[in-house]
Order: C-alpha cells, then sequence, then structure tokens
C-alpha cells in the first residue's frame, strides 16, 4: 500500500492563516529566498498582533548585531498595557552573535503568550541562521520557521490569483501566464502589475487579459505611475506631462480622474491614520496601499493637511459632473482645470 504523500510546506499560507483566524503564534522567524513574501508577512502581522490596541506603548524593535538574547526576552516577558499583546521585532537576526541566539533560545523554548515576536533575516538569501542551533530548532518547536522560497509554475500561478482576489478582483484564465511570461517569478512585479490594473479598471470586478496589456505593456504602467506621484507630491508640471503622454497613448480623461480620484481618498485615509500617531507606512498600509509600495507614501501623505485632501476630492466630484452634465466642456480641459486648481 503506497504512503500517502506529505503535503508540502507553504510558510505563506500559513501566516495567513493565522492572521485571517486571529490565533498568532508566539513566534515567528521570516526569511528565505523571496524576501518579498517575507515583507508582506511582516505587514499582515504586525497590525494583526498590535490589534486595537494604542500604538507607541506595546511595540518594540531591535537589531540583531546591537542587542542581545537577554534584552529581547526582557522585552517579552514585559506585560502588555491597555492591549492585548505586545509586538517585538529583531531585525537582521542572522547578525546576533551565537551566545545572544542561545540566550533568545532559551526564552523561544517557553515564549510569553502575551508577546508575539517576530525575527527578521536580511534580505540576502545568502544570509541565515545555522537550522542545526538552538534558536531555530525552539522557533520550530513553539512557533513559525517561515522560509520563503522562489514560487514557480502552478504555486506561482496560485499566488497570482491570491493576490488578485486580496485586491478585490478575478482574473481572466490568461492572466496569470501572461504574467509569468513577462516578468517570470519576481512577485514584486507582479504584485505593482496588479496593483495598477485594479486601479485602471476601477469598479469593475475582473481583469482581463487586454487590461494587462494596456497597463503593463509599454510604457502606459510608467506614465500612470508618474502621474498618481505627481498628484500625491504636488507636483503640477510633472503632473500634467504625466497626462500628456497618457493622452498621446490613448487614456481616457474619465480614467485619469477616476485613478486620481481613487488615489486622493487613499492619502485622505493615510493622513488620519497618521494624525492619529501610526507611522506613515503603518497609515498607508492600514489606507488599502499595498504594503510592497507603501515606502512611497511618506512625503505624499506628508504633503498636505486634511481639509486639503478633503477639498481635492470634492473639487474631483465637480470635474466628473463637468464631464457628464450637459455643459460644452472638453474632458481632458476640465481633467488638467482640476488639477490645477487641487495642485496649486
Amino acid at each position: 500500500m503506497a504512503r500517502a504523500r506529505k503535503p508540502k510546506a507553504n510558510p505563506w499560507r500559513d501566516v495567513v492563516a493565522d492572521v485571517q483566524s486571529g490565533e498568532l503564534m508566539p513566534l515567528y522567524l521570516l526569511g528565505g529566498q523571496e524576501s518579498f513574501l517575507s515583507r508582506r508577512a511582516y505587514d499582515l502581522l504586525y497590525p494583526a498582533a498590535i490589534g486595537s490596541g494604542p500604538r507607541g506603548f506595546n511595540e518594540q524593535t531591535f537589531l540583531g548585531d546591537k542587542t542581545s538574547g537577554a534584552a529581547i526576552a526582557g522585552a517579552c516577558n514585559t506585560l502588555p498595557m491597555m492591549g492585548k499583546r505586545r509586538v517585538v521585532v529583531v531585525r537582521q537576526i542572522e547578525r546576533m552573535k551565537k551566545e545572544h541566539q542561545d540566550q533568545l533560545a532559551e526564552y523561544c523554548a517557553n515564549p510569553s503568550p502575551t508577546t508575539v515576536l517576530i525575527l527578521m533575516m536580511s534580505d540576502d538569501p545568502s544570509k541565515k541562521i545555522d537550522g542545526r542551533t538552538k534558536l531555530p530548532k525552539a522557533i520550530k518547536k513553539n512557533g513559525r520557521y517561515c522560509e520563503f522560497k522562489r514560487m514557480y509554475g502552478r504555486d506561482l500561478q496560485g499566488w497570482i490569483g491570491e493576490e488578485a482576489r486580496r485586491l478585490e478582483k478575478k482574473l481572466e484564465p490568461m492572466c496569470a501566464g501572461y504574467l509569468e511570461g513577462l516578468m517570470g517569478n519576481d512577485l514584486s512585479q507582479i504584485a505593482n502589475a496588479l496593483g495598477i490594473a485594479a486601479l485602471y479598471v476601477g469598479e469593475e470586478d475582473r481583469i482581463l487579459l487586454s487590461d494587462l496589456e494596456e497597463v503593463v505593456a509599454g510604457r502606459k504602467q510608467d506614465a500612470l505611475w508618474d502621474m498618481l506621484d505627481a498628484i500625491g507630491e504636488r507636483r503640477f508640471p510633472r503632473a500634467v506631462r504625466a497626462m500628456q503622454q497618457l493622452s498621446r497613448q490613448g487614456e481616457e480623461p474619465h480614467s485619469m480622474l477616476r485613478l486620481i480620484s481613487k488615489r486622493l481618498r487613499e492619502l485622505r485615509r493615510a493622513r488620519v491614520g497618521l494624525d492619529e500617531g501610526m507611522s506613515p507606512r503603518d497609515a498607508a498600509i492600514a489606507a488599502g496601499i499595498p504594503g510592497a509600495i507603501a515606502w512611497k507614501f511618506d512625503g505624499q501623505i506628508r504633503a498636505w493637511r486634511p481639509p486639503q485632501l478633503r477639498w481635492a476630492i470634492a473639487r474631483m466630484v465637480q470635474a466628473e459632473s463637468d464631464m457628464k452634465g450637459g455643459l460644452r466642456v472638453d474632458p481632458r480641459m476640465a481633467l488638467e482645470s482640476a488639477v490645477l486648481d487641487v495642485l496649486r
């Protein structure tokens, strides 16, 4: 009788399942060949661990080569204040000295149930912890040792479908194969392409192959991002140049207006989070911006005050009304006029 095949480990799905259930492990080690998934896992785990508790009180970060295992253990054993859990992050854990790793392994053998300890390895896959030592063994026993590997074939296409669903979109059957053929297994590029395609189709719940061909192939994708970043950074000449380039490529003013309005709404939600004490990156993620590109929004969030964003969104609504109404207004002029009013 043939022995049943043991299912292949999938640390990414383990992390997603933990976050969705709300039952987090006390220990996570994130690293491996696919640094994009490692960063994405962190983006999921960190806010899930903090939950609705107050920011700042229950968060602590260390660098592996500038701390000791005893210091990390002490932070982990501290009880949370006005919240359910503490989050302790150690970056570049592989740089920690062997004796300090052994100290930390003693904590990991009996971790605190009120702390989530996230250990991050460097993006360089050649730098890793020796799996034969005490620390990884303790993590595997009491937490999740997430070594993210490169994705190929069915695993890659399955992840592409999951990424589209995360953006609340469905993919036409040929889309996953098209992205794989164009970008290989570069998850960062694929996620970026799906993000701009989701913006491009707007309220439509389905991304077609023709949509991907429009925004991914050629230079249209670059011009779209350039326009949105220029709006976010309040740079009018650059924004107009990008809009003119998109017009030459056949992009409709109504479509550009929809993308600009969405960006302004994201910035408004992120600005609220920033004013509530969140970091710019966490505020961007909370506003619905993918974690892989959240770093780009620091300056954009700070470039606006909440009243300016409220007025800017209202001005875009007026521009849309002008385009659709009975007035004989050229859509392109209506868009550029609205952008000028918003950015000057």
